[in-house]
């Protein structure tokens, strides 16, 4: 049995110990992030205002973190890693009156570090977490619908949910074939077989539009991959809603709106605990970029939203200062429901914006607090997010 104490915004488990990282943690509408210390290990973790409105919620996620940052810093430094470090963030994905649907990210050694990815869905108004069984009528093996969501996921992932094996001799296509094996070989349209999921917004901002799973070869802490993130795989609700149980039916109607990494807070510099879309698709290079995104309600003083624009991204050679622009929030804008407490607003870059920096080395576009805004007052930290832009980083562009 595991036993914590809890004291204001603070975790205390099993020699694990938490502080919160800015001021005003008490409120709940502002994102908690809390920094520690385990056996001379860096620990950082970071929830948004989405998952500190379910405090039951909180309490659960805050205490598998702990008991993972034990398992972790038992574990003994590899070879080649940098020191070890365990930092954890819950990107939210859904959130609706009565459920918190969320990926819970984990970076090891950080950044960029090793990452692992796991789901965790909340409804909110009975406290507990949502699995398969709240979903669907029949859970059984081979059921009608976990047969059907099976059907759809090995339709998207092609050939690689069902690789040849090797010939025999064959090392490269061995080491490909097994790990295309840990990364899917689990899934099978049984309760055991079935990865978490999370819901994904309808198009709407309302209801639920699919479900988001996860793949990737199965850790303690959750899936992990090759690259930055795992394989994800939306599945629409018109897949399963006919299997659906009464109490969620109604919830999945439309297509599911299907916001890229791209789209959302970046954590390759700065985990901010904050939630932010970016609404604007890609477009060409030109003069001006014009930009729609939802940020936390806290970040606006009044309708006005700070972003700032490093000098690095537009080609000054003299004297290069970052620019800082205010965004006005849109009234009646309809909100894309992936996060809570947000708002939608634009604003308008007047300067050309050099691609290959924003693009190809990945400079981040902040998102700022306005001075007088609440997250301004507590000194929550800014959001980076990825500038909106089309461009082709394959040539030698400098």
């Amino acid at each position: 049995m595991r036993l914590f104490l809890r004291m204001g915004a603070g975790l205390v488990l099993a020699g694990v110990s938490f502080a919160p990282a800015f001021a005003d943690e008490a409120n709940p509408r502002l994102p908690l992030l809390q920094k520690g210390e385990a056996g001379g290990m860096h620990t950082l973790l970071a929830w948004p205002s989405g998952v500190r409105r379910a405090p039951a919620l909180l309490t659960l996620l805050q205490s598998e973190a702990a008991s993972d940052i034990a398992a972790f810093g038992q574990s003994g430094k590899e070879q080649g890693h940098p020191d070890k470090a365990f930092e954890r963030y819950a990107q939210e994905r859904y959130a609706g009156d009565a459920y918190e649907s969320v990926v819970i990210v984990t970076r090891f050694y950080g950044q960029p570090g090793e990452k692992t990815l796991a789901t965790k869905t909340w409804d909110i108004p009975a406290g507990h977490a949502v699995g398969w069984s709240d979903l669907l009528k029949d859970t059984s093996d081979n059921s009608p619908g976990l047969k059907a969501i099976y059907a759809y996921v090995a339709r998207a992932l092609g050939s690689n949910f069902k690789p040849k094996p090797p010939k025999s001799g064959d090392k490269e296509a061995a080491a490909e074939y097994q790990r295309l094996q840990d990364r899917f070989g689990w899934f099978a349209p049984t309760l055991e077989g079935m990865p978490g999921f999370a819901f994904v917004p309808a198009k709407d901002g309302q209801h639920v539009g699919g479900l988001s799973l996860i793949f990737g070869k199965q850790t303690i802490a959750g899936f992990s991959g090759d690259g930055l993130f795992t394989d994800e795989v939306v599945v629409p609700a018109e897949v399963f809603k006919a299997f659906l149980t009464p109490g969620v039916h109604d919830l999945f109607a439309g297509e599911p709106a299907r916001y890229g990494l791209l789209q959302r807070e970046r954590d390759d510099a700065t985990i901010s605990g904050s939630t932010a879309v970016v609404l604007t698709g890609e477009q060409k290079p030109g003069k001006t970029l014009t930009i729609r995104a939802e940020a936390p309600a806290t970040f606006f003083k009044d309708d006005a939203i700070d972003l700032v624009v490093d000098a690095d991204v537009l080609g000054e050679t003299k004297n290069p200062k970052d620019v800082t622009i205010t965004g006005k929030a849109e009234a009646g804008a309809t909100l894309s429901g992936v996060g809570y407490d947000l708002r939608v607003f634009s604003v308008t870059i007047n300067q050309k914006i050099e691609p290959f920096p924003a693009v190809c080395r990945q400079s981040a576009l902040h998102i700022r607090p306005a001075h007088g805004s609440p997250a301004d007052e507590a000194h929550a930290p800014e959001i980076d997010v990825s500038y909106p832009l089309k461009f082709d980083c394959s040539g030698d562009q400098g």
